[in-house]
């Protein structure tokens, strides 16, 4: 009798851990299709938003404010940091940098760039940008969002696994020398 209660017991006990098992294998399974579809999600739309991006960076009827709205209501709310480097790159090239935009439009983006890990494409219209909005900010600001961006950008220039030595090469001497430069800029004022 003893011994029939024991296999019972066994038998119960194995037949548990095997329906655990399935359980678990299948949580695991739609785990991984939610996190498919929520990554084949967020591919769709960041191509729909890289599209528009282009398409309103052709536009001669996009001005550099329809463009803020863009990506203040569309850009910004997807927190993809690729998708920012990319508005930047088509702000600027819409016209951020020029001296009719509202200064508070420039010291915005500024910030903006200054907030991101790394914006190894725009570095050049950085601080183009960190000029532009030398006479809202103090010498001070303008240096410490200097300083911020620089060592962001430096650490990932070189701590990032490149396949391309030359190109690794290329980013951190123009962030070095743009950085110099400004600062010599801002010490001989």
């Amino acid at each position: 009798m003893k011994r029939i209660i024991f296999l019972l017991t066994i038998l119960v006990t194995v037949a548990s851990c095997s329906q655990d098992e399935t359980t678990n294998k299948e949580a695991e399974r739609i785990d991984s299709l939610q996190l498919e579809l929520v990554n084949e999600n967020h591919k769709s739309d960041f191509d729909k938003l890289r599209k528009e991006i282009f398409r309103k960076l052709e536009s001669d009827e996009v001005s550099v404010l329809d463009f803020d709205q863009f990506y203040k209501t569309e850009i910004k709310p997807s927190k993809d940091e690729n998708l920012m480097n990319i508005a930047f790159f088509a702000l600027v090239k819409k016209g951020l940098l020029d001296n009719s935009t509202d200064s508070k439009i420039q010291i915005y983006y500024l910030k903006e760039q200054e907030s991101l890990q790394q914006n190894l494409l725009n570095i050049k219209s950085f601080y183009g940008l960190l000029e532009a909005c030398e006479s809202d900010l103090s010498k001070e600001e303008l240096l410490a969002i200097e300083e911020s961006f620089f060592e962001k950008n430096y650490d990932r220039i070189v701590n990032q696994q490149w396949e391309d030595k030359a190109r690794q090469n290329e980013h951190k001497i123009s962030l070095v020398q743009s950085s110099k430069l400004f600062k010599r800029y801002q010490n001989n004022k």
